[in-house]
């Protein structure tokens, strides 16, 4: 039995399964793997289990299948509950209006996802290049979206991060084409250092 086998086996049968995924997840995985392998994981969790894991880790995941995600989270909808989101993240999503201005920075030719925020200037800064990646066509979508369509609010990483249980719902106000940063503007994507 592989350590992966073992936790499927955790997870039926241990009620504190957030803290283990999690660290199953933080320590096993690389940022890139951890989404893929939640996804594998959720097939063995409760409702409530999903969600308690989903809200603790969506903001270490990145190269998310926002395909399966979105599957994932339709499949365990019904058992959405704000309760289950961490203190910080519940204060975000509690002050959220019941409509609200949500931007998603991307490529032109990509599908809108189901990660947003609700600030422009994380957005035009994912559009232009985030974590290493310069896009060649960026945009900024300008969208508004009932609370009620909102999976996850986390605030913590400054990025004020909206996580809807589908990007169907969205009503697309605009769509601002950005000027693609030049060569030696987008170098410190790959030189510059966190001291």
């Amino acid at each position: 039995m592989n350590n992966h086998d073992l936790l499927h086996a955790i997870v039926n049968r241990d009620p504190r399964v957030k803290n283990m995924v999690s660290r199953y997840l933080s320590r096993r995985c690389g940022s890139h793997e951890r989404a893929p392998a939640f996804c594998d994981l959720a097939e063995s969790m409760d409702e409530q289990q999903f969600w308690t894991v989903f809200h603790n880790e969506w903001t270490g995941f990145d190269a998310i299948d926002h395909f399966i995600m979105e599957q994932l989270i339709g499949n365990n909808a019904h058992a959405w509950r704000a309760e289950y989101m961490n203190e910080e993240d519940r204060a975000f999503y509690d002050s959220l209006p019941d409509t609200i201005t949500i931007y998603r920075g991307q490529g032109s030719q990509s599908y809108p996802g189901l990660s947003w925020t609700t600030d422009y200037t994380v957005a035009e800064s994912f559009a232009l290049g985030h974590r290493g990646h310069n896009r060649p066509d960026p945009i900024v979508i300008v969208a508004t979206v009932s609370k009620s369509d909102i999976a996850g609010a986390y605030a913590n990483r400054e990025e004020s991060e909206i996580v809807l249980f589908t990007p169907d719902y969205v009503e697309i106000v605009e769509r601002k084409q950005l000027q693609q940063r030049a060569a030696k503007d987008a170098s410190f994507l790959t030189t510059s250092r966190i001291y």
